[in-house]
């Protein structure tokens, strides 16, 4: 509670703080939304599949095989602003649901999370992206399957 009050404070004072030009105003919402992805959503560490991550940390390739997974697994994601703002994406994924649930998420800027897959199937799509935080992860509820995940 202590830290989610500390937050509010310096979101507060921010603009303050900036003299309130543009630049600063930018600069405190991209400090922001780091700051805000650091207490919520993160990139997992370690996966349970085999990633290879990109650079700039939304792309790269993602392949695992599951056995009754329950949970989520942040693939990929970053917080920032700036170079990503229109930026496009192309999301690729083939996804093989043998039992359970599962599901492929994406979390871009304001938009609620929205499923891009369910289902044994082939997925593609492109998509741009606001500046702001953007997040691509698995969900699973006793899933036994396998996805193949490929962001460019």
């Amino acid at each position: 509670m202590k830290k989610v009050l500390a937050l509010c404070l310096l979101l507060l004072c921010l603009p303050l703080m900036t003299g309130c030009s543009l630049q600063g105003i930018a600069d405190a919402y991209g400090f922001a939304l780091e700051t805000l992805s650091n207490l919520g959503m993160r990139v997992t560490q370690q996966v349970l599949g085999d990633r290879e991550q990109g650079a700039d940390g939304l792309t790269g390739s993602y392949r695992a095989e599951y056995t009754d997974f329950r949970g989520k697994e942040v693939i990929f994601g970053s917080a920032s602003l700036g170079d990503k703002a229109g930026r496009k994406i192309t999301i690729r994924c083939r996804m093989q649901i043998d039992a359970g649930t599962a599901r492929l998420m994406m979390k871009s800027g304001r938009e609620p999370a929205r499923v891009l897959c369910e289902s044994s199937s082939l997925y593609r799509e492109t998509v741009s992206l606001p500046a702001a935080a953007n997040y691509i992860w698995v969900e699973g509820d006793g899933w036994t399957g396998s996805i193949e995940l490929d962001v460019t």
